[in-house]
């Protein structure tokens, strides 16, 4: 959903979430999946990825 063009329908928060890593530094998808489900199940309204949180600095691709 794109709220810029009716930003007074955004309810709740838009939360940041890491990016989750395993040991093997592979992409844990089970593990963002279980963060974004736990964000929504407690209210957020959406969801920001690889940006919010100090991530772009620390990416090399």
């Amino acid at each position: 959903m794109k709220f810029r063009s009716d930003p007074a329908s955004i309810r709740g928060s838009l939360a940041p979430v890491v990016t989750p890593f395993t040991a093997t530094g592979e992409l844990d998808l089970d593990s963002l999946r279980a963060l974004v489900r736990w964000q929504l199940a407690q209210g957020s309204h959406g969801i920001s990825i690889g940006g919010s949180t100090g991530e772009p600095g620390a990416q090399s691709v």
